[in-house]
């Protein structure tokens, strides 16, 4: 950005202004001279504006079993969108013991709802819920299934895979229990919600979990030696509970019947099929079935075997008729269309006795394809009356709930199982993606506004105990440009006290006089703790005798080394300690220590020279809590939740943006994506590459 830049000192003020106007630099002008000089940007922003990409939003979620009963230790993630939309993880925490999941996330302005899902058995998956008044709300389970700010039936309909019908249309007669209204709803349910517990439910997790590929995870389930049918031993009336769906598809389940120890060798020995769920899809998820919806299948001879078909996507809409489906995959191995004879069971049968049912988990597509073979695309279970009339000696008992590390975690959702400080890890922004905070480093004069004097991508990552707060950080530092001359530096403000934090690792400190730290590697005379990545952009990315990095069209790319460090704390911190990313990040102009730069309304740290505020362009007014805005109400710094393309040197931000002018007119209201890769939403030739 700067040909020739210096230190500003107010004692050399006189002297600082000759300078000014002595050098010709293409970007700064004598202040208060021209209009130019007081608003670059030509725009008119209101002085409440703060230039934010990100709200801060309150997390309720509420977690209950069908009977209204906490459920307690689940994990549930918040993402952006769909994972199979390209989804990524924003918020990760457990339920406490009253089944509640609060906190708070940082959600880019543009964002109106997020995916809840706790992944959980007995629970809708992927829930749709919207971001109003800056909180996401919503109850999980219950009596209702859902309720709050979900939106039913959000979700995209999943793509339908003609290649996975496994040859010829099966097309056995349908016979119906009874009637169904619009949505598949049978009109003979029982009347009452058959209750799942807690313990019922978390033993189903821990034998179907979601994600989790049977094969790896229990291939003792698919042993050739075990039933996938139901035998009926007395005679008995053998009902159906619905537990769950995690299905894409609108199924449908069907059973039929033979005499036991004759199973049906070929599809054309099943003379009809009788639906028992015409569609077994959740309220909200595409159906309108309830976790403990219940029916009757009849009463059973003793010698008789129940097989049951599930009608992949046999739900239609449109016809409300259960049609042929995908595929038809049956509790009988032989009668699937798999050619590998090892992926041809779709059932799994298990046995809880404490609650005297048998739980049945199916898959929904071709195991030859794209299956992820977790076995609960549906999950009923059947009871009988009497108890015992369903034979269960050669069906594998139910899988307990374990917490090895007994942290209040099942070893299934625990990230560290054997480790009881540790159970899961958050990010920011994402897994795998990077935030940019970009600076103008001439502050407290207005700059030229291309914002990458310091451009630096960030990572976030949390380790969390099982119970939700945090007892180490990692923090992944990437800086992609300097536009300047300076010798900039950056730092990260925390809200929490040094005297917290155990030890600091990873600080790409070279001069111990500008920058002094302690002994737990904060630096040192702060009331709230700040950790400085680097002090000297050019000690990180070397360019030999060239000032700029990497905003500037035919010169060679420099790439800096990802700066990775590592904090670790006297004590566990809560959400309400540690905050939210990005926390408060600033430069530090050229080696001066005291000459910060901030995010708009941001408050500096203890070691600022506070006697810069509201010189030249500046208008920090500590008493009216204004930080860091000139008297045009522009910012010296943006934060942007994704990774940012800057402009090259010497482009305004208001020239590559093209929404970026009416967004902060607006105050954010307008275009809150503008910094998105949309439309016309940008000035391709003006951003670096």
């Amino acid at each position: 950005m700067f040909a020739n830049k210096f230190t500003f000192h107010l004692r050399n003020a006189v002297i600082f202004m000759s300078v000014l106007t002595a050098c010709a630099r293409k970007d700064v002008s004598v202040p208060g001279t021209t209009a130019d000089t007081l608003n670059p940007l030509g725009i008119n922003v209101s002085s409440e504006f703060n230039y934010a990409t990100t709200n801060n939003n309150v997390v309720d979620v509420t977690l209950l079993t069908n009977d209204n009963k906490p459920l307690v230790g689940v994990l549930v993630n918040i993402y952006d969108k769909p994972l199979d939309l390209g989804g990524k993880k924003l918020f990760t925490s457990l339920s406490d013991a009253s089944g509640k999941v609060t906190g708070s996330i940082n959600l880019p302005t543009y964002l109106q709802s997020v995916v809840v899902d706790p992944g959980f058995i007995g629970l809708m998956h992927n829930a749709v819920t919207k971001v109003e008044s800056n909180k996401i709300t919503c109850t999980l389970g219950g009596s209702t299934g859902y309720a709050g700010n979900v939106i039913p039936n959000a979700r995209v309909a999943y793509p339908l895979h003609t290649d996975l019908r496994g040859g010829r249309m099966m097309t056995t007669p349908y016979v119906y229990l009874g009637k169904y209204n619009s949505g598949g709803k049978p009109d003979y349910l029982l009347p009452e919600l058959d209750k799942i517990s807690a313990r019922t439910l978390s033993s189903i997790n821990a034998s179907l979990p979601e994600t989790k590929p049977i094969p790896d995870f229990h291939p003792n389930y698919l042993s050739d030696n075990i039933n996938t049918n139901l035998d009926i031993v007395e005679t008995s009336e053998v009902w159906i509970t619905f537990v769950h769906e995690g299905a894409g598809y609108q199924n449908a389940l069907s059973f039929f019947t033979y005499p036991t120890g004759k199973q049906p060798t070929t599809v054309d020995e099943i003379k009809s099929l009788t639906i028992a769920f015409p569609n077994a899809s959740l309220g909200g998820s595409g159906g309108e079935l309830v976790s403990g919806h219940k029916v009757s299948l009849g009463k059973f001879e003793a010698g008789t075997s129940i097989g049951f078909c599930l009608i992949a996507n046999g739900w239609n809409g449109d016809s409300k008729t259960v049609e042929q489906g995908l595929n038809k995959f049956y509790s009988i191995d032989a009668l699937n269309p798999e050619s590998n004879a090892t992926k041809k069971r779709h059932t799994i049968l298990l046995k809880d006795e404490e609650a005297h049912l048998v739980l049945a988990g199916f898959e929904d597509l071709n195991r030859e394809k794209d299956s992820d073979e977790d076995f609960n695309d549906l999950i009923f279970y059947a009871t009988s009356n009497p108890i015992k009339g369903i034979a269960t000696e050669e069906i594998l008992p139910i899988s307990n709930t374990t917490d090895s590390d007994g942290d209040g975690v099942s070893d299934v959702y625990d990230a560290f199982p054997k480790d009881p400080i540790r159970a899961y890890i958050t990010t920011y922004p994402s897994t795998k993606g990077y935030a940019t905070i970009a600076f103008e480093d001439n502050w407290p004069n207005t700059g030229d506004y291309d914002m990458n004097d310091l451009v630096v991508d960030y990572r976030y990552t949390m380790i969390q105990d099982g119970k939700n707060r945090t007892v180490e950080m990692y923090a992944s530092y990437v800086p992609r440009a300097s536009g300047a001359a300076f010798k900039n530096g950056f730092g990260v403000q925390f809200p929490f006290a040094p005297s917290m934090v155990a030890g600091v690792k990873g600080s790409r400190v070279t001069d111990k006089n500008i920058v002094v730290l302690s002994a737990n590697g904060v630096e040192a005379d702060q009331s709230k703790a700040v950790i400085i990545p680097f002090d000297d952009i050019y000690a990180i990315m070397p360019t030999g005798d060239k000032s700029y990095i990497n905003t500037q069209p035919g010169i060679p790319v420099v790439k800096a080394d990802t700066i990775n460090m590592f904090m670790g704390f006297t004590t566990p911190l809560t959400a309400t300690q540690l905050g939210v990313a990005p926390f408060n990040p600033f430069l530090i102009a050229d080696r001066t220590r005291g000459r910060e730069v901030h995010l708009p309304g941001e408050l500096p740290t203890d070691k600022a020279n506070k006697a810069l505020f509201n010189t030249m362009q500046d208008n920090t007014i500590p008493l009216k809590n204004r930080y860091y805005k000139t008297k045009m109400n522009l910012p010296f710094a943006l934060s942007v939740p994704q990774r940012f393309d800057y402009p090259y040197e010497g482009k305004m931000i208001t020239v590559t943006y093209l929404k970026f002018a009416e967004w902060a007119q607006s105050g954010g209201l307008t275009s809150p994506d503008w910094y998105q890769d949309l439309g016309d939403y940008r000035n391709s030739g003006f951003i670096y590459k």
